[in-house]
């Protein structure tokens, strides 16, 4: 289940904490929260510092695993994703991320 963002939602923090229960009826955490999204984004000002540049890593390994700066998505060992659910997870992660990146570049500009 993925939880969507609408753009101007101003409790981020609680969507993000929201549980969900995989296909195998297990208990998943949304793999970002505000804390880790914020700890681990890689922001530095442009050259000038006219703006702010944004770095994000994506990584795929061959065994299944899909890590999004450094954090494991999903877990090929226990849930074989044949369906691509570690990379629609990536998708939301990297959503979550530009997300907030945003209301950096809004908060400077304003």
């Amino acid at each position: 289940m993925l939880h969507f963002l609408k753009w101007g939602t101003t409790d981020v923090a609680a969507i993000l904490a929201k549980e969900d229960f995989g296909p195998t009826g297990t208990k998943n955490l949304v793999p970002a929260s505000l804390e880790r999204t914020r700890e681990r984004m890689k922001v530095a000002p442009t050259a000038r510092d006219a703006g702010l540049n944004l770095t994000i890593d994506v990584t795929a390994y061959d065994n299944g695993l899909i890590q999004v700066d450094g954090v494991p998505i999903n877990n090929p060992a226990k849930d074989p994703d044949p369906s691509g659910h570690g990379w629609l997870g990536a998708a939301e992660t990297i959503l979550i991320v530009l997300g907030e990146f945003r209301r950096q570049v809004q908060q400077r500009t304003h």
